[in-house]
C-alpha cells in the first residue's frame, strides 16, 4: 500500500500541481489567479499528505534501519512535542527480524502510544524492548487514567478495535499479550513474540 500510494499517487499529483502552475503563468484575470493559486496550494498539501501516508505505513526507518530505531525515532518525535514523556529501552537497537515480526511491534507500539496520547491523560510513557533468545518482549507502561480490562480478549470486538487488531495480530504470530489496567492506575502490557519461526 505504501509503495502504491508512493509511486502511484504522488506522481500524478506532481504532474496535476505542474500542470496548474502552467495555468498561473498564462492567466491574468486576478479572480481566476486567486482561484488557481488555493488550488496550487492544496495540491501542495495533497502531495504532503501522501508522503507522509506512505511513511507512516511503511517507514524508511523501519525498513532500513529494524523495529528497535523506527520505534526510537517514533518517540523521539513525541518527546519533541513536549505534552508527554517517552522513554525507550532496548537491547536489540541493532538486531534486525522478520519483516511480519518488525513490522508487527511496529504497529502495536505506535497504537499503544495512540491510545496513551488520545485516552489515558498520561504524562509518561515507558517502553522496554528486549531479546530474549528466541523471544522479543515488549514491556509498554503508561501513567495514565487507565481503565477496566474485564471482557478485553481476542474473541469480543466491543473493547476497541486496536486492542482487538493487537491480539490477533500477536496470535497470528503465535506470541503472547496482556494488558493489565484498572481505573487510575495506568496501562501495562505486555507482549512476547517468537522471532525465530
Amino acid at each position: 500500500f505504501a509503495t502504491e500510494i508512493h509511486d502511484g499517487l504522488g506522481p500524478l499529483l506532481s504532474t496535476i500541481k505542474m500542470s496548474v502552475s502552467s495555468l498561473a503563468a498564462a492567466e491574468t484575470n486576478p479572480a481566476s489567479l486567486s482561484i488557481i493559486k488555493n488550488t496550487n496550494m492544496v495540491i501542495s498539501e495533497a502531495i504532503k499528505s501522501v508522503q507522509e501516508i506512505s511513511n507512516n505505513l511503511s517507514p524508511h526507518v523501519l525498513k532500513n534501519f529494524g523495529v528497535a530505531k523506527a520505534i526510537r525515532n517514533f518517540v523521539n518525535k513525541i518527546n519533541q512535542s513536549k505534552g508527554l514523556k517517552v522513554v525507550f529501552k532496548s537491547n536489540a537497537i541493532d538486531h534486525r527480524f522478520s519483516e511480519s515480526v518488525e513490522i508487527l511491534l511496529y504497529r502495536m507500539v505506535c497504537e499503544l502510544l495512540n491510545n496513551s496520547i488520545k485516552h489515558s491523560g498520561a504524562s509518561r510513557v515507558d517502553i522496554d524492548m528486549q531479546l530474549n533468545g528466541n523471544l522479543i518482549q515488549v514491556n509498554y507502561k503508561d501513567n495514565g487514567v487507565g481503565f477496566n480490562t474485564d471482557g478485553l480478549c481476542a474473541d469480543k470486538q466491543g473493547v476497541g478495535t486496536g486492542y482487538f487488531n493487537m491480539f490477533n495480530r500477536v496470535k497470528a504470530l503465535k506470541g503472547h499479550i496482556e494488558v493489565l489496567s484498572d481505573l487510575n492506575k495506568g496501562v501495562f502490557v505486555t507482549i512476547s513474540i517468537p522471532v525465530n519461526g
